[in-house]
Parts: C-alpha cells; structure tokens; sequence
C-alpha cells in the first residue's frame, strides 16, 4: 500500500535526469493531539536522502505542519511498539498502528490460528515515525478470510510483537 510517484518533467526532471522521487501517503492520528485525524504525506529525494513530511487535517485540509529530514524529533517515537488493531472484532477492515524510533526494515503480516501466514501487509524500509496500515480480512491472493481469530505480527531489526484479533464475516 505505498504508491510511488518519480518525477518525469519539469525543472527537476530536467536538472537531475537520474534521481527519483517516491512519496508515501499514510493516515493517522498525531499523539500530542489525539483528536486531530491527519493524513501525512512524506516525499523522498535520491539526490540527498532526504525525507519531506507533510500533515494534512484530514477533515479540513489545511496543513498541520511541514518538517524537513526523518521526522520532528520532538513527535518521533522513543522505541518500536505495535498498537492493538482498530477496530476489534472488525468485519470489512481494520487499522493496525505501529511506531519506528529509528528508519528500519519492517515487516507486519498476519498468521491464521494454525501459525501459517497468510498476508504480508508490510515488507519494506520505512522511515521513523508513526505509522498505520489496513487490511481488508483478505489473503495474499485477495480471498477474503473466514471468521476466526489472526494474529498480527510485526518485526523491526531485534523487536517483535504480535496481537490478536477477531475477524467477524
């Protein structure tokens, strides 16, 4: 679920034939303001390494803030968690929440009863920060599970964590 974007014309294509420009879009809530919903959108540069970090208030529209490099110190997290899902039981989809102190390799995927994985939801580097992903209550191929409890798990470098959760058909 990360859709990436490169830059094809204008000055900066024009400029730097052989960067590339990716962009992540994720939702969620800021945790120094629980009831403001934002929507973040964050932009990478090849040319520098460098991450850009847009929050929108998804209600308004309006920009919350705007914070050059991997994330305002003073919002990233102090250490790897995985939130419970919400909501749970869930029938059509469900939101997991996940934090990253630090730029990582994280993996969230979701195991059956039995211990078999059945979706990778997350597989990817992502930078520091807060993050939240979907899932549908479908596999890997896009078949909709059956009722019953999963399991979700996510791995970043040494953490590991997994949480319940009821899938109601």
């Amino acid at each position: 679920m990360t859709p990436t974007a490169e830059a094809v014309s204008g000055d900066f294509r024009n400029q730097h034939a052989d960067a590339s420009v990716g962009a992540q879009v994720s939702y969620g809530l800021r945790p120094e303001q629980p009831s403001l919903a934002v929507w973040r959108f964050m932009y990478h540069s090849s040319i520098d390494d460098a991450w850009l970090f847009i929050f929108v208030d998804a209600l308004t529209g309006e920009i919350v803030t705007a914070v050059e490099g991997p994330g305002d110190p003073g919002n990233l997290p102090g250490e790897f968690s995985l939130q419970p899902n919400y909501p749970n039981p869930f029938n059509a989809q469900t939101v997991i929440g996940y934090t990253l102190p630090r730029a990582s390799h994280v993996e969230v995927a979701i195991y059956n009863i039995l211990g078999q994985r059945v979706r990778t939801l997350i597989d990817e580097i992502q930078p520091a920060g807060h993050h939240h992903v979907q899932w549908d209550g479908s596999d890997d191929g896009g078949r909709p599970l059956a009722s019953g409890l999963y399991f979700c798990r996510m791995r970043a470098e040494e953490f590991t964590e997994a949480r319940k959760m009821v899938l109601m058909q």
